[in-house]
């Protein structure tokens, strides 16, 4: 937010690498990059680095820095800048500039920009000027490294509505002379320190936020029945999702046509099927939480379209789900409906859902309570491994255990219709 501040100023802070005047140089590690959306081609030939580090550091402009103490972690820092502060209107040089080929035409239009004032900002302020410019902002969250996407008062990874002072964050434009401006009057005294999360109880109604987490991280995605929100991608009411730049981390978004959302707004569903999109890097133990499920207004199933298996969530819930092949994972899961109004409720007799697993934790048996009569109860580790399968003929089963490895595991159990409960069970 400072007039002429310099990449100098900066490096009295923290350490650059990979160009003219830098700290050190660390290989061919380059440790800033701004944006250049006019750049053909994919959106990753945009990031640009500097030529020196006296070049000026752009007020309105975002830069992508690598900034720690070292390669794993991190103790804190402060960076400061001094010099005259920026007042007044600002306008954003945005643009929009379509590909060549087309099929690149959904990397068009993103923009790295920056809070230019010394105060935090309001995104949903009324005083914005957003002229063919989505109304999703899009921050990098280094600490779960996923984007935080917010819009319409609604975030994931922390994303929210306050933009703090020399905050970075992605807007996106539809189409030819985007226009961004912001007043003095979109400043706010909130103090968010960067990101903020959303609790369960905060979520508007209609509204449910689905969680993947793995061993590499975590991802959120929101589905919203909001009125007037259609199908189709509405970039003033929708977020599509921004995937990680970590190729560890798991990605979790829904999908409509090609579109993959990280927030999706909707009246109606003309289908009774809404795919998950999944990325994921090794195979493992995924943990689905469910939240806002009642205030949706509908039950519905979490369908695994490789075996046809369906689990029933009726309210906020956890699913555990053991997953060994990462190659056809995309499009394996999917919301179902059993109608095309999400007001209708599901009609669902899932007696499996009463099925108890105790002690959890235990060291020497398991007791498997209120078991349908011929269902198949199997232990899978960590790795995706069946340890255990056995046929059950009776509503109460005991397993024993005590020659398990500790660690965690999941319990399965299968009926003849394959509807089935996970649940995680822990060996001491």
């Amino acid at each position: 937010p400072i007039k002429n501040d310099s990449i100098i100023d900066w490096m009295d802070d923290f350490a650059t690498s990979g160009f003219t005047g830098a700290t050190g140089s660390v290989g061919n590690f380059i440790s800033l990059y701004s944006y250049d959306e006019t750049i053909n081609g994919s959106a990753n030939n945009g990031f640009v680095a500097p030529t020196d580090s006296s070049d000026i550091i752009e007020l309105g402009k975002g830069y992508y820095a690598y900034i720690g103490t070292s390669s794993v972690n991190s103790s804190d820092i402060t960076v400061d800048a001094c010099g005259e502060a920026y007042i007044g209107d600002f306008n954003f040089a945005i643009t929009y500039t379509p590909s060549s080929p087309v099929a690149l035409s959904n990397d068009d239009g993103w923009n790295l920009i920056a809070n230019p004032y010394c105060s935090a900002i309001d995104w949903d302020d009324s005083h914005w000027t957003k002229t063919n410019v989505g109304n999703a902002i899009y921050s990098y969250n280094t600490d779960l490294q996923q984007y935080t996407t917010y819009a319409n008062g609604i975030g994931i990874n922390g994303g929210n509505n306050i933009i703090e002072s020399s905050q970075a964050f992605w807007i996106k434009a539809s189409s030819s002379n985007p226009i961004l401006t912001t007043t003095e009057q979109t400043k706010t005294t909130s103090n968010n320190f960067f990101f903020k999360s959303i609790s369960s109880n905060q979520l508007p109604s209609g509204t449910l936020k689905i969680k993947l987490s793995t061993i590499d991280g975590s991802d959120e995605t929101i589905i919203r029945k909001m009125v007037g929100s259609s199908e189709l991608f509405d970039l003033n009411m929708d977020a599509e999702k921004k995937i990680s730049t970590q190729p560890l981390a798991p990605t979790l978004g829904s999908k409509l046509g090609t579109e993959i959302y990280a927030i999706n707004n909707f009246e109606t569903l003309s289908n009774s099927e809404l795919p998950l999109y999944i990325r994921l890097s090794k195979p493992g133990m995924l943990k689905f939480e469910f939240k806002g499920v009642v205030g949706l207004g509908s039950e519905f199933s979490l369908r695994d379209n490789f075996n046809g298996n369906e689990i029933g969530i009726q309210h906020d819930t956890t699913i555990y789900v053991i997953l060994i092949d990462t190659i056809n994972v995309a499009n394996r899961y999917s919301l179902v409906w059993d109608t095309n109004n999400l007001t209708t409720n599901l009609k669902r007799t899932n007696n499996i859902n009463k099925v108890t697993v105790y002690p959890n934790p235990s060291s020497d048996n398991i007791y498997l309570n209120q078991l349908p009569l011929q269902s198949e109860i199997s232990i899978i580790n960590s790795f995706g491994e069946f340890i255990y399968r056995s046929q059950n003929k009776y509503e109460i089963m005991k397993i024993s255990i005590g020659d398990l490895p500790s660690g965690v595991y999941l319990i399965q159990v299968k009926t003849s219709d394959k509807i089935t409960l996970q649940q995680t069970w822990i060996k001491n």
